[in-house]
């Protein structure tokens, strides 16, 4: 495809005559030249002007149809089709690769899925958030299940054989009331928590239902952005000496953490493995969790007994960063969340059944790690997050619409 080295180009209509596609000198000679019969033109200038790069047109049929499924899109901010790739079975070997020495795949594999755009046939979607797990029970306690508890259907995201990608598939799963949606690979699964449609009324989804009415296919054709390439090159070129194991940015650092709401007696379920796109990745734009709540802006200058209860899973958190299996919680901060919340309330009774308990601590100090009779008031603690964070995600949900679409 020829450039037309940045000249406009217009569409002239003569009337009584015909249609014609030239530029506006071109349509200015021919006027000239006929001063005994004068015509009129008009200009139609297209609805919709759109930039197309080389790279959309060469990089195959399914990267041009990415680039029509985005250039169609009603998104006034929206990805590039240049700016991605489609995966390869370079990028489905990373994915694959085993977690036991190298922890910082936790890392590697989550930004790997920042931005994921899916495309099914005229249908396409944005991963905005997602959520990496580890198969291995001893490197992550939040992992797929490989066996039913009673009662309890088993549902497995390991990809079958003869996938599109080598080992890499995406599943549709309805499961706790939720139509999830989620990738698989040999040593992880990836839960994704936002999404919004780029075909259709743009429909954004927040939570364990990000599904968001996509026909999920082994036929589903999934993009990377073609920047995390670049990053983890960047990574092997330096031995990884420059990659941080810990986090997977250097701000909002309790945003990383999956939304779980048990194990708080588990090291793992302290790790960092929740990544963003780079349209969402900032605190008004990301779905709210146990631990973001607390920092939720609000019209009220109280504390909600929610938020209350998220900040002491923020202090449970920044004390396994900095203590790890030695974490303890401190009794004085307890204390003081049940001080500010509704007395005889659900939330201040929890707190105060932690008091209580350490009252038989001489150090005024509950150890975390390890601790299965504070797990079982933090799994209730959670558990009563879960209408406020509904709430929460609406006002983020009527955010990234704006965002989006305004």
């Amino acid at each position: 495809m020829e450039r037309l080295a940045g000249k406009a180009v217009y569409l002239y209509y003569a009337f009584f005559t015909n249609t014609t596609l030239a530029h506006s000198s071109v349509i200015s000679k021919i006027i000239s030249s006929k001063p005994e019969h004068p015509t009129t033109f008009t200009a139609i200038p297209p609805a919709k002007r759109i930039e197309i790069e080389e790279d959309d047109v060469n990089d195959g049929h399914d990267h041009a149809s990415l680039f029509h499924l985005i250039s169609g899109s009603t998104l006034s901010h929206h990805p590039k089709a240049k700016d991605y790739m489609e995966m390869d079975e370079t990028i489905g070997t990373l994915m694959n690769t085993d977690w036991t020495r190298r922890h910082w795949m936790r890392v590697v594999c989550a930004r790997a899925l920042e931005g994921l755009i899916l495309m099914n046939g005229t249908e396409g979607l944005l991963v905005n958030c997602a959520e990496v797990y580890c198969r291995q029970p001893t490197l992550d306690a939040h992992h797929e299940r490989t066996f039913a508890k009673r009662n309890q259907p088993l549902y497995s995201t390991l990809p079958t054989y003869g996938t599109k990608y080598p080992d890499v598939q995406l599943f549709a799963v309805n499961n706790d009331n939720s139509k999830k949606l989620e990738l698989g690979t040999k040593t992880m699964n990836a839960l994704f928590t936002s999404t919004v449609r780029l075909d259709k009324n743009s429909s954004v989804a927040i939570g364990p239902s990000s599904l968001n009415d996509l026909d999920v296919s082994t036929s589903t054709t999934i993009f990377v952005r073609k920047g995390f390439m670049l990053w983890y090159q960047n990574l092997i070129a330096g031995g990884f000496k420059n990659l941080v194991v810990q986090s997977l940015y250097s701000f909002d650092e309790l945003s990383q953490l999956q939304q779980v709401r048990s194990k708080f007696n588990k090291a793992s379920t302290y790790r960092l493995a929740r990544s963003s796109s780079f349209l969402t990745n900032d605190i008004c734009h990301r779905p709210a969790t146990i631990w973001t709540l607390a920092d939720q802006d609000s019209n009220t200058p109280n504390d909600s007994d929610g938020k209350n209860a998220s900040l002491l899973f923020q202090a449970l958190a920044m004390a396994v960063w900095d203590d790890a299996n030695d974490a303890k919680v401190d009794g004085k901060v307890v204390t003081q969340l049940m001080r500010k919340s509704k007395k005889g309330g659900k939330v201040w009774e929890l707190l105060n059944a932690i008091d209580i308990s350490m009252l038989l601590e001489t150090s005024k100090t509950m150890s975390i790690i390890g601790n299965d009779d504070l797990n079982r008031i933090l799994v209730s603690l959670a558990d009563l997050l879960s209408p406020y964070i509904l709430k929460s995600n609406i006002k983020i949900t009527s955010a990234i619409n704006q965002r989006l679409l305004q």
